[in-house]
């Protein structure tokens, strides 16, 4: 099944789908109000891993929303003088 997806899909391979997993994994749990503690103990289950792995496979998603974040921050640092030409 996999060489059929590759073929069409390309950049995909199961290394890629644990980081997708993982992401969507630790979103669930967020917007479900499950703890972090929780939430790795969840992760650890579904992946069969024997210690914390989460920092490796949560590493994209976590810099992804501190880009967010920096691009509001950096929105709202230069609303007042967004009429200002310079």
């Amino acid at each position: 099944i996999f060489q059929c997806l590759k073929s069409e899909f390309p950049r995909i391979h199961p290394h890629v789908l644990r980081y997708t997993h993982n992401d969507r994994l630790e979103e669930f749990c967020k917007h479900a109000g499950i703890s972090e503690e929780e939430t790795i103990n969840h992760a650890k289950y579904l992946n069969g891993w024997l210690s914390d792995n989460s920092e490796i496979y949560t590493r994209r998603s976590r810099r992804e929303a501190a880009q967010r974040l920096s691009k509001r921050v950096q929105r709202d640092l230069f609303a007042p003088v967004e009429d200002v030409p310079f």
